[in-house]
């Protein structure tokens, strides 16, 4: 049985150990394609690069988790809390989202998302108001 630590991104503490079956894993790109992660708390979780493809996060908690270039294709993030979540360069193509938390805070750039989904509405809401944010520093 082999087994992949999910890590904190900043303390580096364990914050759950799920198994993969029998898949090699790369440090730096786990490949945890069609793992089942529903329901966990995964806030501040170190997931950059991975390979999470038809994985089903389903009610999970990744507030404040690294996703950046993660492959989330397909995946189910129904019920999922994104807030604050690093989603830079992720592909988010075929995701399920539907109802899902995000915030201005949440990161989108370079997201690969598909054009009808409720990913792609948050992104441009969050954009339109850090512009205006941005606007009003420098409009006082």
């Amino acid at each position: 049985m082999v087994t992949y630590s999910i890590r904190d991104r900043f303390s580096d503490k364990v914050l759950h150990i799920i198994d993969i079956g029998d898949r090699r894993i790369e440090l730096h790109a786990p490949d945890l394609r069609g793992v089942n992660l529903m329901n966990l708390d995964l806030r501040g979780a170190q997931l950059s690069w991975a390979n999470l493809e038809g994985a089903i996060l389903l009610g999970s908690n990744v507030r404040e988790a690294d996703l950046s270039h993660a492959n989330l294709r397909g995946a189910d993030l129904r019920y999922t809390d994104l807030t604050q979540t690093d989603l830079t360069d992720a592909n988010l193509e075929g995701v399920d989202t539907y109802p899902c938390n995000v915030s201005k805070r949440t990161k989108f750039q370079g997201a690969r998302i598909d054009m009808a989904s409720e990913l792609e509405m948050a992104r441009k809401e969050i954009a339109e108001v850090n512009r205006w944010k941005d606007f009003r520093r420098v409009n006082p």
